[in-house]
């Protein structure tokens, strides 16, 4: 057995050299590369040299250095139909691109300092149709144009009107000439309104006919205007400069009433209109209105033009700090003058009879007197010194007849409270200001 073994590896390997013989022989050209052809039988016969090449052959060859038969990958042929991928060669990386024809290319753009960037273009600073980098039109407001500055849409009103906010409101160029002068400290004016609309205000008066007050400032001032006491439903605004000038405020209903009240603090010193107008068409005829101006004040109610509202509830506050800028009618006092003093207001709807006392947590002598207008002293205006029938507070360690108590008929409209003080030259030791409340009886919400 080891015998036929023997001879069987002899034999193979007799084949192989046989093989790689016929691999290596030399030509003319250094190697005679022979070739493998289909036997029919499912095997391979030898071929090369001079031998002609049948068209099923394969190439071989014998690898020197390695001593191997090297032979080829036979080719694949693919079915008729089967797709074949072809790797895709990239372009030179200086080979041009080529873009479709509507492919836009942002390139960087520099703008002069009278245009801006639009897109890809440079327009004008002017221009209301692509204004700022958002290349937006500006909205147009009724009665006025448009206007663009670079970077922002803004708005111009034409003659005859004045911007407020995003409106052109109508205002009267020529209202100078009828307009009413008002000088410090202001009092109380009466006037018609009639005729055809030219004004109008931001809270209304569009379709009413108007009258117009000009206000003269020569310092910083508080200003305090109300058309309580009208007959009709008022409408108050305030422009400065001039009639067609910006405005400062504007008021329609206030104190739960169909009149109004403008109340302006630290106004600086200028030219300032105040417009009476009338909330509907049909809202015209004869008003009243107060206007007072007075320095500015340092807290509410030290003045006639920092006047607050007392209706049917106590009110309480703290004299200290305040200034003397009234004194009582003649005959309330035995003194010529008093002391710091706070204003009130307060509005009648019909005839009434009012009283206000500061028999409660009162604890300095207090005066308490009444006008119908704040700037104005009247001998007839209704004044208390000492209430002897509610008697001192017993919290407060003074003597009797320190509370006051203040009662009258009065008319329909709008009048001040004044609270005062007893000058405490004649009474040394009482205090010169304190904390008070005042109680009122008859006074309409």
């Amino acid at each position: 057995m080891a015998g036929k073994l023997g001879y069987i590896v002899r034999a193979a390997a007799l084949v192989l050299a046989a093989i790689w013989g016929l691999g290596c022989n030399l030509d003319r050209s250094g190697l005679n590369v022979s070739y493998l052809v289909p036997d029919g039988s499912g095997g391979f016969d030898v071929g090369g040299g001079d031998d002609v090449r049948d068209a099923g052959a394969t190439d071989v060859s014998r690898d020197v250095a390695t001593d191997q038969v090297v032979i080829p990958d036979a080719p694949v042929e693919a079915p008729k139909d089967a797709t074949v991928d072809l790797p895709e060669e990239a372009p030179p990386k200086d080979a041009p691109v080529d873009l479709p024809r509507d492919v836009a290319v942002d390139m960087p753009i520099t703008c002069d300092a009278s245009t801006h960037k639009c897109g890809n273009a440079c327009v004008s600073d002017d221009s209301v149709q692509s204004c700022g980098t958002s290349c937006t039109a500006c909205p147009v407001p009724a009665n006025g144009s448009a206007t663009c500055n670079g970077t922002s849409c803004g708005l111009a009103c034409n003659a005859g009107f004045t911007l407020q906010g995003s409106t052109c409101l109508a205002c009267n160029l020529a209202c100078d000439a009828g307009a009413t002068m008002v000088m410090a400290p202001g009092g109380r004016f009466t006037g018609k309104t009639n005729g055809a609309s030219t004004s109008t205000g931001s809270c209304g008066g569009g379709s009413a006919p108007e009258a117009a007050y000009r206000l003269v400032l020569a310092q910083p001032s508080d200003v305090f205007v109300t058309t309580h006491g009208t007959g009709f439903d008022t409408v108050l605004y305030m422009r400065r400069g001039t009639c067609c000038g910006q405005e400062l405020a504007c008021n329609d209903n206030a104190d739960g009433r169909t009149t109004s009240v403008l109340s302006q603090q630290n106004l600086p010193a200028g030219t300032y209109y105040v417009f009476v107008d009338g909330a509907k068409a049909s809202e015209s005829g004869d008003f009243t209105v107060d206007i007072y101006i007075t320095p500015t004040a340092t807290a509410a109610a030290d003045t006639c033009a920092r006047a607050v509202r007392i209706a049917d509830t106590a009110v309480s506050g703290d004299t200290c700090g305040m200034n003397n800028d009234y004194d009582q009618p003649p005959g309330c006092l035995n003194v010529p003058n008093s002391g710091p003093d706070m204003v009130y207001y307060f509005v009648l709807d019909t005839r009434s009879t009012v009283s206000f006392s500061t028999c409660n947590a009162t604890c300095f002598d207090t005066v308490l007197y009444i006008r119908d207008v704040c700037s104005m002293a009247d001998p007839q205006s209704p004044c208390n010194d000492d209430d002897n029938v509610c008697g001192k507070d017993q919290s407060c360690a003074l003597v009797a007849g320190v509370p006051s108590t203040v009662s009258a008929v009065l008319d329909p409209g709008v009048h001040y409270l004044i609270l005062d003080t007893y000058p405490t030259v004649d009474s040394p030791g009482l205090p010169t200001c304190g904390a008070f409340s005042i109680t009122p009886v008859g006074v309409p919400p």
